[in-house]
């Protein structure tokens, strides 16, 4: 009776709802966004599409197309007030995240781990430094699960002898669905193809696995051209707009810097990977090698990506630029349970030759070598959030010191461990890893909190301004005063009247001259009857809203609700 009540199902469940529980309680408080504009585009597209106006924000059609996050949190804007609104994305944030131990537990029984290592990699999923993004409003709350379901799509794929063509189509439409959720995530599809086509030309795969790699491939451009042209036409990437790398790439200079940020981008990563899945020499058989390679396929490319399209753009010449380890973090769980599944499958063997740790020395000697990050290289990097303890507590000196001694000492303990007592290696390092993890989602929640956390009075005041703004006849104009100032993130947060044009600006004119997304225009005073404006603005252009404003219905000490004075 006890056994059938405690099955492995059951056990699943349970951690399933104990997490959605525990992922909850740290993300409901009141908040204001504060990743900007990411976080707004999510917002403002959720907020359009239950309004029935499309991609429409604020009058303007955005191209912006990743929008499969919003779609996912838009039930939550059906509710009229703007606090339930926002307990509801968490709600939903939670329910998104928390499901990532179903595919984490279905790849590690297709990876045929004992019971103890299923039962950690599920724990190890819960915990995991990234799902602290519940606490915000990014698409990393879906970009998570949806990898590893794509993953264990994969590892079916590379280890079954025949795989159905109904899995090759699911396969190319989670791949989309990552691209549609987040760019980078287009990668997935692609990669599994060339994989499985190597393969082929290797003779470790036969026509019909190379046959579903080509439909999982055209599945995946089928939904791109269908979303692109027929659904979302004229809808553009995130960096469209930003600089051409190439330039850049042409410059002997930009190219010696494009080279280090990719070397250091990738020194890092692998040590938020943890260093030993990767490096380790364990006898990994043909499936799990294959798998292994997409994985690092896929992270290499993500990096490669980022260095082009954000680091060459925004930390030109940085010595320690940004990480942005928040796109590629997923992969993380697979290259852990696939270190565990080749751990086991080598468990007898204990003859090494010391050229097979030749690729951990050199990686070594390139994290010895290069600076250790800074507080924003360590942004968007959450499981090597622990960083910030020692960043905080010492100077930069001695903190450089001890942390590449803890670096040496933990390779070199860890090589001789793992030589000797292979049992002993695996029991400490999974101890390690877990604990480090455990104080860098400490670290993170408190990071979040003090990033995102408002009074709650402020909340309460926001959504008093927007219950007025929906009570006055007319059509209503807000003006902030920039898009990174508190009260900015206040306004863009808990605003959500339908009939309010959103404009940001620094500077008015006689003109009023505003700018809303990028895009500038000017408003036609005789279309609105009422402005909600941000105090910065009203302290610079007092003047000028004078002669166009008259009695003040509603304020706060952000915010002033005035009449327009129709002329």
């Amino acid at each position: 009776m006890v056994k059938n009540r405690f099955s492995d199902r059951t056990k699943l469940i349970l951690l399933f709802v104990a997490s959605v529980i525990f992922y909850f309680i740290i993300s409901d408080f009141n908040k204001s966004m504060f990743t900007l504009p990411d976080e707004l585009r999510y917002f403002e597209a959720a907020r359009a599409l239950v309004h029935g106006k499309g991609l429409e924000y604020n009058g303007i059609i955005c191209p912006y197309q990743k929008i499969l996050y919003s779609v996912f949190i838009s039930p939550a804007f059906l509710a009229d007030n703007v606090l339930v609104q926002i307990k509801l994305v968490a709600l939903i944030n939670s329910l998104m995240v928390a499901s990532t131990v179903f595919p984490v537990y279905l790849l590690c029984k297709e990876e045929e781990l004992e019971k103890n290592k299923t039962y950690f990699m599920c724990l190890f999923t819960v915990l995991f430094p990234e799902t602290v993004a519940t606490m915000t409003f990014m698409s990393e709350n879906l970009y998570y699960p949806l990898w590893i379901w794509i993953v264990y799509l994969v590892f079916r794929g590379i280890k079954k002898e025949k795989t159905s063509v109904t899995e090759a189509v699911i396969l190319g439409i989670f791949g989309y669905l990552l691209y549609f959720c987040k760019e980078v995530g287009g990668i997935a599809a692609p990669a599994y193809f060339l994989l499985i086509l190597c393969m082929f030309i290797k003779k470790k795969a036969d026509r019909s696995k190379l046959l579903n790699a080509v439909i999982s491939l055209i599945t995946f451009v089928i939904c791109y051209l269908l979303v692109k042209h027929l659904i979302f036409p004229g809808t553009q990437n995130t960096y469209q707009e930003q600089i051409d790398a190439y330039e850049l790439l042409a410059d002997a200079k930009g190219l010696a810097y494009a080279i280090y940020a990719g070397l250091y981008t990738m020194t890092y990563i692998f040590l938020s990977l943890y260093v030993f899945p990767v490096f380790l020499p364990v006898k990994r058989k043909t499936h799990e090698m294959a798998f292994l390679i997409y994985l690092i396929f896929c992270i290499t490319a993500i990096a490669a990506s980022v260095v082009y399209a954000v680091t060459l753009n925004e930390e030109l010449f940085s010595p320690s630029p940004r990480l942005y380890l928040r796109y590629l973090s997923p992969l993380t769980i697979p290259v852990m349970s696939s270190f565990l599944a080749s751990f086991d499958s080598d468990e007898k063997s204990k003859e090494f030759k010391w050229k097979q740790f030749i690729p951990l020395g050199i990686y070594v000697v390139l994290l010895t070598v290069f600076p250790v990050l800074n507080e924003r290289g360590l942004t968007d990097s959450s499981n090597l959030e622990i960083f910030r303890i020692g960043k905080r507590v010492l100077d930069n000196a001695l903190f450089f010191v001890l942390i590449k001694t803890i670096y040496l000492a933990f390779m070199t303990g860890g090589v001789i461990l793992f030589i000797k007592k292979r049992n002993r290696f695996l029991k400490y390092f999974l101890a390690a890893v877990f604990v480090c993890n455990l104080l860098s989602y400490g670290c993170k929640i408190i990071e979040n909190r003090s990033m995102y956390a408002i009074p709650a009075e402020e909340a309460q005041s926001m959504r008093e301004a927007d219950e007025c703004l929906d009570a006055l006849e007319g059509k209503k104009l807000l003006i902030i005063g920039g898009y990174y100032d508190h009260s900015s993130e206040l306004a863009m947060t808990y605003h959500d009247s339908p009939d309010v044009d959103f404009y940001n600006c620094s500077k008015l004119n006689d003109e009023i001259t505003l700018y809303v997304h990028g895009a500038t225009r000017k408003a036609d005073l005789s279309d609105y009857s009422y402005f909600m404006i941000d105090r910065s603005v009203i302290n610079d252009n007092e003047a000028i809203l004078d002669k166009y404003c008259a009695d003040t219905i509603w304020e706060s000490d952000l915010f002033v609700i005035r009449k327009l004075i129709k002329e």
